[in-house]
């Protein structure tokens, strides 16, 4: 199993609750998977114990994806300043091992998946908030790691656009990249094919993904 956590507790203060109790989890490999449940339950906390942002207080988390390999989608898009949208992108290949034609072939397919052909060349100050986000997801995705955490990826888009990033999300996914997903939405978390829901800093449920009607983000 590439994430396998037992008996997880986390706690931000030394005298604090804890926020994640006795947590146990598997996710197997290539999987796509919903975290969901209501704010405070430890959505964001546990994803941050998967990337390695955080040391459990207890447990054992064993992720065989180092944080080197890990991608990661914010709720606040973080690019580069002043550089343009291929230019974000590119920047997840380089060094990872592709070669310039086919980096650049991957950079282009990456820029048509989330529907920002005619942006390409722009600036991403320039961008909306939406379409900066396409631009991280379009990053996270491109360079096909074996593990991607995101974090309300489609808070800021329309259900159209959600739609348009969901289908490039699941294109990764079938070529075996691991994705896990923080999210409010029942339209997300009915694409995906798994889906953990939390309360009180423990699983209270988990059940297979299926298909429903987009709530509120």
């Amino acid at each position: 199993m590439p994430v396998t956590l037992s008996d997880i507790r986390f706690r931000y203060d030394a005298h604090g609750p804890y926020v994640l109790d006795g947590l146990d989890l598997t996710i197997p490999d290539g999987q796509l998977i919903a975290l969901m449940g209501p704010s405070g339950s430890g959505k964001t906390t546990l994803l941050q114990i998967i990337g390695g942002l955080l040391r459990p207080t207890g447990g054992t988390a064993d992720v065989t994806a180092s944080r080197d390999e890990t991608r990661w989608v914010f709720q606040t898009p973080t690019l580069l300043a002043h550089r343009s949208v291929r230019h974000n992108i590119d920047i997840a290949l380089m060094g990872d091992g592709w070669d310039e034609r086919s980096r650049g072939a991957r950079v282009e397919r990456m820029i048509r998946d989330m529907r920002l052909e005619g942006l390409a060349d722009t600036d991403v100050n320039l961008l909306s908030g939406g379409q900066r986000q396409r631009v991280q997801i379009a990053r996270a995705l491109a360079s096909e790691p074996p593990l991607v955490l995101a974090d309300e990826p489609t808070g800021q888009l329309d259900h159209a656009t959600t739609g348009v990033v969901l289908d490039a999300i699941r294109a990764a996914h079938r070529r075996g990249t691991t994705i896990v997903i923080v999210t409010h939405d029942p339209y997300v978390a009915a694409r995906c094919e798994r889906v953990v829901t939390l309360e009180d800093g423990r699983v209270s449920s988990d059940e297979p993904g299926g298909h429903a009607r987009r709530g509120p983000a």
